[in-house]
């Protein structure tokens, strides 16, 4: 190793060191500071898959779901073909006797069953229940109206007999009494005279007939 001394110190000339011992190592110097993070690698190749784990227990029952949209109703089927008909059932037991009739006039004859009102609108001759009927002061136009409960048999009669208030009133006639013999149904009274009518039952034309009919002159 060379050293050069300045002037002014040593004239100018060069200084020879000798050969002395060389000093020993110095202390270790403090830690520099840490150096940024180097660059992520590559990723490595993905691993074979594992063996398939055990199956788990079964997990609890889930909620009922909600109840679906009702479908559409079907069309009505075919009614099917009529069942045979089962057999009768037993007879009844026969009711009981009705009340006895009125005693018969020793003589053979037989008292009429008479209905007798002042005034009505309609008047529905029964023969199951009357044989004559009157109004003994007729106060209103009269529907003579047909029989609604009575079942009648062949040549049975009906009378009618109309008394009017003092104003005369018209007859009107249901479809089952008709005209026979040449005497037409009667329209109306005559003003305080009494119209008497007789009726017999048709079977054949299932019909009241007007056999007869007379008016107060």
């Amino acid at each position: 190793m060379t050293t050069t001394i300045p002037d002014g110190l040593h004239g100018g000339g060069t200084l020879i060191p000798g050969s002395g011992e060389s000093g020993g190592t110095g202390d270790k110097g403090p830690t520099g500071d840490k150096g940024p993070v180097g660059n992520k690698g590559a990723t490595g190749d993905k691993g074979a898959v594992g063996d398939k784990g055990p199956t788990g227990d079964e997990g609890p029952d889930g909620n009922p779901g909600s109840d679906g949209t009702p479908g559409v109703v079907g069309d009505k089927g075919l009614i099917g073909d009529k069942g045979p008909d089962g057999d009768p059932g037993p007879d009844g037991d026969p009711g009981p006797d009705g009340n006895p009739g009125p005693d018969g006039d020793p003589a053979g004859r037989r008292t009429p069953r008479v209905f007798s009102t002042v005034s009505t609108t309609t008047l529905t001759p029964e023969i199951a229940d009357y044989d004559l009927l009157t109004l003994t002061a007729q106060a209103a136009n009269l529907t003579i109206a047909n029989p609604a409960t009575s079942v009648p048999t062949d040549g049975e009669m009906i009378r009618i007999r109309v008394l009017d208030n003092g104003t005369a009133r018209t007859f009107m006639f249901g479809s089952a009494y008709v005209a026979r013999a040449g005497i037409p149904l009667p329209t109306t009274t005559v003003i305080s005279k009494l119209t008497e009518m007789a009726f017999e039952y048709n079977s054949a034309t299932t019909k009241w007939n007007l056999i007869a009919f007379a008016q107060e002159v």
